[in-house]
């Protein structure tokens, strides 16, 4: 990414493959490449710029990076210059999108196009003899626009699906950073007055940087990541005899099936698993327990060693029935299981890595006596749905 606040594309040409002793590494996008001192406050140029020690540090003792940022680029742009970058026998790490989000939320694109450029520029590659590793967009801060990441999800999820079904290699960034509270943008983000698109920090472009020297290195550190919400979707509420769909993927040592499940309010339901270890899709029907909220989660392990963890509370959803103030597990009641949840949460505040908004009851971004007030308040509240028991 390049020119202030524009950002979205980055694509690195490793010469030699990760097994050389001798390797040139050629990055080229946009200012989240580039990496100017305004976003990278140590000046090592971004990501690109860490990535060449780390790799010698992995064995590659030969390996020189070199950086190709130009701010402000769309895939459209990288394109019309791509043919010059191709390389026989490099390695291609292409990192799109982020600047093509922008312009789709300003209606002047569309994600197709985003995905058809995406997807020329990789099969060119790979008919070119290159090794092929595509990057996903990282998430946008609340200052960029489309800071809900709708549509910068949507082209994660698109990039995920590509990977899975052209079998590319995968560099999750979206996952550098897996949650989108505030604190992760506070710890790892830049905020420059009008930046549509959002810039990662020093430590946010050291994050980047060792999940791409993973990847480059064949390891494995990156934990299985989710597909598409196949059911319930986007609902206006769920019920009880609700079925649950979900994709997983993983692009390295690959899921470990027995370990994937599905939960409800941090519940393990019955789940069942099919696909394969690149990619499972999980099914689990509805239990019948009628709840005040759903709060859906997905939880896996990979096969590398030790395992990575996939820990993912994905979405919570309203129920027709009525939630009490103060009843964090949706069980419908206030008592002592929601006190032991509330617990180990007062204190914190919404910057905290640990801050959990549930917990905030009042919604003042502090979990403190104002909210245990309001549970304190309804303490004793509530019962059990007809058909559910202790």
């Amino acid at each position: 990414m390049r020119k202030v606040g524009i950002a979205g594309l980055t694509l690195c040409l490793l010469l030699g493959g990760a097994g050389a002793s001798h390797a040139a590494i050629r990055c080229v996008g946009d200012s989240i490449t580039e990496g100017l001192p305004q976003f990278d406050e140590e000046s090592k140029g971004g990501y690109p710029g860490r990535l060449q020690p780390l790799l010698r540090q992995g064995g590659l003792q030969g390996a020189v990076v070199r950086n190709f940022g130009v701010g402000g680029e769309a895939t459209v742009e990288i394109l019309a210059r791509f043919g010059s970058l191709i390389r026989e026998d490099d390695t291609l790490i292409l990192l799109a999108g982020s600047n093509d989000v922008t312009r789709t939320a300003r209606g002047e694109q569309t994600l197709d196009d985003l995905m058809s450029n995406l997807s020329l520029m990789l099969r060119l590659a790979r008919d070119a003899g290159m090794r092929v590793i595509v990057g996903t967009l990282p998430p946008r801060p609340p200052s960029a626009r489309d800071s809900s990441n709708v549509l910068n999800y949507e082209a994660v999820q698109r990039i995920r699906a590509l990977a899975f079904n052209k079998r590319y290699e995968v560099v999750d960034f979206w996952d550098v950073f897996p949650s989108r509270q505030i604190h992760t943008f506070a710890a790892y983000y830049t905020f420059t007055r009008g930046d549509p698109v959002g810039h990662p920090n020093a430590a946010g472009f050291q994050r980047m940087a060792e999940t791409a020297a993973g990847v480059v290195l064949e390891g494995d550190s990156q934990r299985p990541v989710e597909g598409r919400f196949l059911a319930p979707g986007r609902v206006s509420r769920v019920n009880a005899d609700t079925d649950y769909s979900i994709e997983l993927y993983d692009f390295d040592s690959g899921i470990f099936l027995p370990s994937a499940t599905i939960l409800l309010n941090d519940i393990p339901i019955d789940t069942t698993v099919t696909g394969n270890s690149r990619k499972a899709v999980l099914r689990a029907e509805g239990d019948g327990r009628r709840r005040c909220k759903v709060t859906l989660s997905v939880r896996a392990l990979d096969k590398a060693e030790p395992p990575n963890t996939l820990d993912l509370r994905i979405f919570t959803y309203p129920t027709p029935q009525r939630l009490i103030v103060g009843d964090v597990n949706g069980d419908c009641r206030v008592d002592g299981r929601d006190v032991a949840i509330f617990g180990p949460v007062f204190g914190k505040i919404e910057s905290d890595e640990d801050f959990d908004r549930e917990m905030d009851i009042v919604r003042d971004g502090a979990v403190d006596g104002s909210d245990f007030a309001a549970m304190a308040a309804n303490f004793g509240r509530g019962d059990l749905p007809a058909g559910d028991s202790e």
